[in-house]
């Protein structure tokens, strides 16, 4: 898991399960396939390129490039739909009949623009996810349509300086960003990124009082789980696998990798001021500051990840000096129900803490 901020602040990652076990930072070495995920350039191209809209209509239908069919998930075809209903039910055929449309390269070449540095052959089944990514890039990607259509590379350094204080190299947090995608087409993916979260393949990622938006991925025999999304305050990508490429078991995207996006987002939510997103509407939770004297005050308990809105709001999360600006405890609480799961099943249940 890899999450920063809109502006590509790097605020937490995590390479693996153990690091005394495996010191490979699976984050930002490892390289494996995004699967549906892959399919917001898909989109995002088709918009840039052809003029459509989330509204207009596409007829999921068997489609072929040579020999090679795709199907959908379900083995079925839902005929004419339209583009926001086929990303939100991440259909196979219509992100491959776009890719006939605009031409493959010009897809290979937006997802590098966006934050993809690994390269991968241009192949008929890209538009399905069919290359190699690191879990750092795709956070760097998706924050393009956090940040407004604008570049935003992950870093996790802001100053480089010597024994004597002196500045060696100091990140430029108001250097102008490149711009990659046109803002009409960012209002345009975060309106479906926010249908795939509201009624589609990742409605476990919801975070209540909190506008989420974000896509599942899940390849061939269930080699590679992923979630990417972000809100008006951070962006995470999120993947799990086997490091040997062995098939999970029947893992798919909008199921655990889904979940863990939502514990970790909703408890990085907690406290903090929630940031609208571009191009969507959505009411934000009202925050009730009501005079108390001294005797009234009472202590204010942190509450644990959930699914509620935050109770007051703190200073910007915005990237500057070197400190942290997410205020996360060594380990969270445990919910009742796990810890008397944990209890029933003795000490091996117990999750590692690292």
């Amino acid at each position: 898991m890899v999450v920063t901020d809109t502006e590509g602040a790097i605020r937490a990652m995590v390479g693996g399960t153990d690091y005394a076990k495996s010191q490979f930072n699976r984050a930002i070495v490892s390289t494996r396939q995004p699967g549906s995920a892959y399919k917001a350039f898909v989109y995002a191209e088709a918009f840039e390129q052809l003029g459509l809209t989330p509204s207009d209509p596409i007829t999921d239908r068997p489609v072929c490039i040579g020999d090679w069919c795709p199907q959908n998930y379900g083995r079925n075809y839902k005929g004419t739909v339209s583009l926001q209903s086929a990303f939100a039910q991440s259909l196979n055929t219509v992100p491959v009949t776009l890719s006939i449309k605009t031409g493959r390269d010009p897809i290979a070449a937006l997802s590098h623009r966006m934050g993809l540095r690994a390269e991968y052959p241009v192949t008929r089944s890209l538009a399905l996810g069919v290359a190699s990514v690191s879990v750092i890039d795709m956070t760097s990607s998706y924050a393009v349509f956090a940040n407004h259509g604008l570049k935003t590379p992950a870093y996790g350094i802001t100053r480089l300086t010597t024994l004597n204080d002196q500045v060696i190299w100091e990140h430029d947090i108001e250097a102008p960003k490149e711009r990659v995608l046109s803002e009409q087409t960012v209002a345009y993916m975060n309106q479906m990124f926010r249908a795939v979260v509201t009624g589609g393949t990742g409605t476990r990622a919801q975070i209540e009082g909190v506008p989420t938006l974000g896509k599942s991925g899940t390849t061939t025999s269930y080699r590679d789980a992923w979630f990417c999304g972000f809100t008006g305050n951070f962006v995470a990508a999120v993947w799990f696998g086997n490091d040997d490429y062995r098939p999970t078991n029947n893992l798919t995207g909008g199921s655990l990798p889904a979940i863990a996006w939502q514990k970790f987002m909703a408890y990085a939510h907690t406290n903090i001021e929630v940031q609208p997103v571009f191009g969507i509407d959505f009411e934000m939770p009202q925050t009730i500051i009501a005079d108390a004297t001294d005797e009234e005050v009472e202590e204010v308990v942190q509450r644990p990840p959930a699914s509620s809105p935050p109770q007051r709001a703190s200073s910007s999360t915005s990237p500057g000096a070197w400190k942290p600006r997410l205020q996360m405890p060594a380990r969270s609480p445990t919910p009742p129900t796990l810890r008397r799961l944990w209890q029933r099943r003795g000490s091996e249940a117990k999750p590692h803490q690292s």
